[in-house]
């Protein structure tokens, strides 16, 4: 579509050309600029080949178009020396333009090609930290893993449904599966008692935001993320007393949009999944929860969305169960 937009612009020009010059609308010719339009939409999109390719059917309209002049006897471009070398001026100035600018313009398609290439390459690496990190949090606790896919599943989708940039999803998606790294630093045995857990050992476990945070920073790719993982678990009342306090008494909007939507999709799979402490309360609690704890412990808009998310799949997937 574009090569055959640019053929027909190419020529229009050159029937243009024909019209000016037979109604002697003007100096001789000077429609001619107009085939830049063509030469340069194929310099942007093919580089040097494209604009190459375009130049040699500019060329070929352009003496055409003089050729017809010439022979209908409009006007005699091809017999007139001032004629001739404004002719020559412009088809050179074409095939300059085609030269020059189309290589330029391939060496900087060249030139963002490696940088998109080195940017894939720099992204595996990331992934493959991330992943060798949670792998990492796994051998603390063998429910992590599976308990970090659920969270990052959830926070995307709520991410999403709040319309955040691409890159503000992607880091949510990093903050979702490392908000729990610190794990790695925390004593195995009380990330596995079977009963409640002593104000120390509890102190202790809500460590592993700090630790996490300290593990990242270790990491310069990291920068972004961090702040995701140290405040997952502030409260949006800012409350740090008293059971699911917060950690640094962030308040609001001042924690973080990403560690807000974190916190509820993993205060959400915490109460649909058994801990070896308790049985799972199950979904039906776990959003009747969010809902009491919106406006308190989690950001209300944030626990608005994820309701909505947890309702609309529970529509989609009643009939199914139905049949």
């Amino acid at each position: 579509a574009l090569v055959a937009g640019c053929l027909f612009l190419a020529l229009a020009v050159s029937v243009a050309i024909y019209h000016f010059d037979r109604l002697g609308l003007g100096p001789f010719n000077w429609p001619a600029v107009l085939y830049m339009v063509p030469l340069t939409i194929m310099l942007l999109a093919g580089g040097l080949p494209g604009v190459t390719v375009m130049n040699a059917v500019v060329a070929t309209a352009y003496v055409a178009t003089l050729a017809l002049e010439a022979r209908y006897a409009v006007v005699a471009p091809l017999r007139t020396p001032a004629h001739l070398v404004q002719i020559y001026g412009n088809l050179l100035f074409f095939l300059i333009f085609a030269s020059f600018a189309g290589s330029l313009r391939t060496r900087n398609m060249w030139l963002v090609e490696r940088l998109r290439q080195r940017w894939e390459r720099l992204r595996e690496t990331f992934d493959t930290t991330v992943t060798a990190l949670s792998a990492a949090v796994e051998t603390t606790d063998p429910s992590t893993l599976r308990h970090l896919d659920r969270v990052r599943t959830y926070a995307v989708k709520i991410a999403e449904r709040l319309e955040l940039p691409p890159r503000q999803v992607d880091l949510v998606r990093y903050g979702a599966v490392l908000h729990d790294v610190g794990k790695i630093a925390v004593p195995h045995n009380l990330l596995t008692k079977p009963g409640p857990l002593t104000p120390d050992e509890m102190a202790a476990v809500q460590r592993h935001v700090e630790l996490g945070a300290v593990i990242l920073e270790r990491i310069g790719a990291f920068g972004e993320v961090i702040p995701l993982v140290r405040y997952h678990e502030e409260r949006w009342d800012g409350r740090t007393e008293g059971p699911y306090a917060g950690v640094y008494g962030l308040k609001g909007e001042d924690i973080p949009l990403g560690a807000r939507i974190i916190a509820v999709a993993d205060a959400y799979d915490a109460m649909v999944s058994d801990r070896p402490y308790r049985k799972a309360p199950g979904p039906l609690y776990a959003a009747r929860e969010l809902a009491r704890e919106a406006g308190a412990q989690f950001d209300p808009q944030v626990v608005a969305v994820f309701l909505q998310l947890l309702e609309e799949e529970r529509v989609a997937s009643a009939p199914a169960q139905a049949a």
